[in-house]
């Protein structure tokens, strides 16, 4: 009786013992399991983390292959991934004990010969030496997938190895959706990153990218040039074609400018017409300057937007820099100053920036900034240059002009300050302002004995402000004036461009309120006289430079006795610009000028002078007191 105590009591506590061990194992083997699932939330992609669930399960299970086999929108299974081709399976069309297994019952398979609708027989895939499986589903995603683990040797897997491999699956699962989310998310990200980097229009680097590059360039030693190139009249392209033809061009360009450059280069849109280059394999001024030519030519080869034939132009500014001498900022502002500058001289070039390009910028900002407050403090001033007549030599007319600072003090040089007034918008109220003061200054030196009127210049600018004809009405009525003793002067530029409407009814205006019209410095642009019989005036002005020349040679004196002929013909009086030496008076004179003005004859002075001048010539009642005033 004391040994059957005994023997239970030895029995008992091997049970025990195998017990533990059990435990030992299963719990072994699912810290094993966990470990893996540490390692599968590291996975960034479906593909990967399969690998990873099929390694993690090896260290559990012991098969001689495994695969993941994932169910088609069409009801088919196909291998994801395995790690024995034996496992390998396309296009399974009958899946039998994998589709039971899809549905939700996993099983453990002893013998695989004695299985019917094993699908290696069905697809006619040879299975090799396997010889056992154990099959279980990966539940609740989008795209049904089963887990298989085989062996060559029958019977090799047990209840405990299917549900181990069933409590492991929901575990996998959300192994996997998470790595479906993250690949998502990096395929999302790698989308903002290329949007962020890169231009949508031309798929070129856009300028953030560029910026990157530009300073990685920069911060090591050796040469290489950054170009700014931009479109001429693109917006006229725009304006004439419509914005989706505008996108086909700069995409057209993009590619040109890339088939220009080499492999080490770099080509950006930095945004609107403009495109910058990274020259990396050109260390001379020539070499640059060859890439230039070649990116110019390239760009103007025609290209056919809506049934029309486009020959794009393309202006280019160059900086030469060495690494780590310039900050990226600088490099860039340096290629745009010289852009600016290329721009300036007439489009369709390339220029290479110097300090002296820089100077002028710098000067040209100053300007504008400036210009911001000059007429409410009072800045601007008025001087005026009489112009005599031809055959009096007395003052029929004073020109208006304005100046920037007192007069030992000048400021900036209306050639300078204009333009600028011009691009801000400045020029409007300035223009405003001249009128305004010079009928003010002029109403007291006006003598009952002398007819004369006064000349103001009128901007492009001006004119193409719809507001214009009622603005300047409002001021010779405010004065008690006719608009008839007024001559506004208009540039050259005027009369050879296209008139819009709104110039068109401006001129027709002030046309019928009664203002006169001169042409000023007329022949030095693109304007002829078949321009001037669509226009109104009365008055054309030639250019000093015509009347510099015309002592020079026969031929430039022919040319401006032709022009005085030819517009007198036209009903125009003429006036000659510029008139510096007697010489010039004289041949002047000689070819029946109307009027003449110019520093021979008098320099531009400020209002008081003028009351003074003027006075002293209503004494001058005789013309041959005047031949002896000028020297003739």
């Amino acid at each position: 009786m004391q040994e059957n105590n005994h023997e239970a009591l030895r029995e008992a506590l091997l049970h025990v013992e195998r017990l533990r061990e059990k435990e030992r194992v299963a719990r072994e083997q699912m810290e094993t399991l966990i470990t893996g699932l540490q390692i599968l939330n590291e996975s960034s992609s479906v593909a990967e983390m399969y690998h990873e669930i099929l390694g993690s399960l090896q260290k559990v299970i012991p098969f001689d292959c495994a695969a993941i086999l994932v169910r088609s929108a069409g009801g088919t299974l196909s291998t994801a991934v395995c790690t024995d081709e034996r496992l390998r399976f396309s296009n399974i069309v009958s899946p039998g004990v994998l589709e039971r297994a899809l549905k939700g019952r996993g099983s453990a398979i002893t013998d695989l010969t004695k299985v019917s609708d094993w699908p290696a027989r069905d697809a006619g895939i040879s299975s090799g030496e396997l010889r056992s499986a154990v099959v279980t589903p990966l539940p609740g995603l989008a795209e049904p997938m089963v887990v298989v683990c085989a062996s060559v040797e029958r019977a090799r897997f047990k209840k405990s190895e299917l549900k181990l491999l069933q409590t492991f699956s929901p575990l996998a699962t959300q192994a996997v959706q998470r790595a479906g989310e993250m690949e998502e998310l990096n395929i999302l990200v790698n989308k903002l990153d290329y949007y962020a980097h890169f231009d949508m229009l031309t798929g070129l680097p856009n300028r953030t990218l560029f910026d990157v590059r530009l300073a990685d360039i920069n911060s090591a030693d050796g040469n290489f040039s950054v170009l700014f190139v931009d479109l001429d009249n693109f917006k006229m392209v725009n304006d004439s074609f419509g914005h989706s033809a505008g996108d086909i061009l700069l995409s057209e360009v993009g590619f040109r400018l890339s088939s220009v450059l080499g492999a080490s280069d770099t080509v950006a849109r930095m945004g609107g017409d403009e495109f910058a280059v990274i020259l990396r394999d050109q260390h001379s001024v020539e070499e640059v300057y060859a890439v230039c030519e070649k990116i110019l030519q390239r760009i103007n080869e025609p290209v056919f937007l809506a049934k029309s034939r486009i020959e794009p132009g393309a202006s280019i500014g160059i900086t030469l820099c060495s690494g780590r001498t310039e900050t990226v900022q600088c490099i860039m502002q340096n290629a745009d100053i010289a852009l600016y500058e290329a721009k300036a001289l007439g489009r369709a070039r390339y220029c290479l920036f110097n300090l002296e390009m820089k100077a002028r910028l710098d000067r040209r900002s100053d300007i504008e900034s400036c210009l911001k407050v000059a007429l409410n403090e009072e800045e601007f001033r008025l001087v005026y240059q009489p112009i005599y007549s031809g055959d009096s030599l007395q003052c029929h007319k004073l020109e208006a002009l304005i100046r920037w600072g007192a007069e030992d003090a000048i400021r900036y040089r209306p050639d300078e300050f204009i333009p600028v007034a011009e691009v801000t918008g400045e020029i409007r109220a300035i223009g405003l302002w001249v009128l305004s003061e010079a009928i003010s200054e002029w109403q007291h030196w006006l003598l009952d004995d002398q007819a004369r009127c006064i000349a103001v210049n009128v901007s492009d600018v001006q004119l193409r402000d719809p507001d214009l004809a009622g603005q300047f009405h409002t001021i010779v009525s405010d004065f008690g004036i006719s608009a008839s003793q007024i001559e506004l002067e208009l540039s050259e530029r005027i009369v050879a461009s296209n008139i819009d409407q709104v110039v068109s009814a401006n001129l027709n205006n002030l046309k019928a309120q009664g203002f006169q019209f001169a042409y000023d410095d007329f022949g030095t642009g693109q304007s002829s006289f078949m321009h001037l019989q669509k226009l109104p005036g009365s008055t054309l002005k030639i250019d000093q430079s015509f009347v510099n020349s015309m002592i020079e040679s026969d031929e430039a004196g022919k040319l401006v006795a032709g022009m005085i002929d030819f517009a007198q013909r036209l009903g125009l009086t003429v006036v000659a610009e510029g008139v510096e030496t007697a010489v010039q008076l004289e041949q002047l004179r000689a070819f029946g000028c109307d009027y003449l003005q110019g520093y021979f004859l008098a320099r531009p002075v400020p209002a008081s002078a003028i009351r003074v001048l003027l006075r002293a010539e209503s004494n001058d009642v005789s013309a041959d007191v005047k031949e002896q005033r000028y020297g003739q």
